[in-house]
C-alpha cells in the first residue's frame, strides 16, 4: 500500500478551466488530509469554500503483471472527480464513506493524479437538505479530508466478508429460535 497523502498541489481552480491546463506553479504545496479554507474556530463562511478545488499528485509505480491496483479515498467533502493520467475516473459525491477505484491499467512508471473537489452545497448530497440555513449544526468545509491510498492486491483476492448466521441459538433448552438467510 502506497500513501499518497502527504505531497500534494492546491489551489481554487477558475471557472470553465480544465484541471490539465492548471500548470503547476500555479498551485500551493499542501499535506492531505485538508481543508479547503483555513477553518477559524467560530464564524465559520461557507462561501470561503463553496467553489470547485482542485488537487494534484505525482506519484511512481511499479505495476507488475498478475497485481491489481486500486486508488482509495477515505473521504472527500462534498464530491469529487478524479482524473489519472488523463483518463477520467467516475465522480463521488457525498464526503462521509470512503471509495475506491480500480486503476490497474492506467498507472504508468510516473502519474499524476488530479482530483476537483466540489464543496458547492448540492441538496441532492446527504445530508444536505433544500438549502443552506445558518441554523444547521454542521458544516462540509471542502476538501480531501482523510488519506489517499494506492492498494497494490494479488489477481485474485478477497474484497468484502460477510458471515450470516443459518441458525440462533436460545439460552434455554439449546434449542433454535430462529433461522434466516
Amino acid at each position: 500500500m502506497s500513501d499518497l497523502s502527504p505531497a500534494w498541489l492546491f489551489g481554487a481552480l477558475p471557472a470553465a478551466t480544465a484541471p490539465a491546463a492548471v500548470p503547476d506553479h500555479d498551485l500551493s504545496t499542501v499535506a492531505v488530509p485538508h481543508c479547503a479554507v483555513e477553518l477559524p474556530w467560530c464564524d465559520w463562511d461557507p462561501a470561503s469554500w463553496e467553489r470547485r478545488w482542485l488537487y494534484r499528485n505525482r506519484f511512481p509505480a511499479a505495476p507488475r503483471s498478475g497485481d491489481r491496483h486500486l486508488l482509495r479515498f477515505e473521504g472527500v467533502l462534498t464530491s469529487a472527480e478524479p482524473v489519472l493520467n488523463g483518463v477520467a475516473l467516475p465522480a463521488r459525491s457525498g464526503g462521509y464513506l470512503p471509495f475506491e477505484h480500480e486503476v490497474t491499467g492506467l498507472l504508468e512508471t510516473d502519474n499524476r493524479l488530479d482530483v476537483v473537489v466540489d464543496g458547492r452545497f448540492d441538496p441532492d448530497t446527504p445530508p444536505n437538505s433544500d438549502a443552506p440555513s445558518s441554523a444547521v449544526d454542521f458544516w462540509q468545509p471542502a476538501g480531501i479530508y482523510r488519506e489517499v491510498v494506492l492498494r497494490t492486491v494479488p489477481d485474485a483476492y478477497v474484497r468484502d466478508v460477510f458471515a450470516q448466521p443459518l441458525q440462533c441459538w436460545t439460552r434455554r433448552g439449546g434449542r433454535p429460535r430462529s433461522s434466516f438467510r
